[in-house]
């Protein structure tokens, strides 16, 4: 936990598989894209920076449920923790 985030080699591999992958993993193809869904058009108008960390801190308050299912703390998100 005292390590900087450059130094976790499982987040530099993460990144790397997802610049490898390109956009979800699928080939271009023929079929013509379908117009976009209200969601889908907000979820693409927000900004990249900071994008992995936040998908960092979702997959760590997703794990720490389910390690620890039972623990009510575990359960909650504080929005007053300055990292949310």
């Amino acid at each position: 936990q005292g390590k900087e985030r450059s130094q976790d080699p499982r987040r530099a591999q993460r990144r790397a598989r997802v610049v490898a992958m390109g956009y979800a993993g699928y080939s271009p193809g023929n079929k013509v894209a379908e117009s976009l869904t209200p969601l889908q058009q907000a979820l693409r108008s927000l900004p990249l920076e900071g994008s992995q960390d936040i998908l960092d801190l979702i997959e760590k308050l997703t794990r720490n449920v389910v390690r620890n299912p039972t623990e009510d703390k575990f359960r909650t998100v504080k929005l007053t923790n300055p990292k949310i």
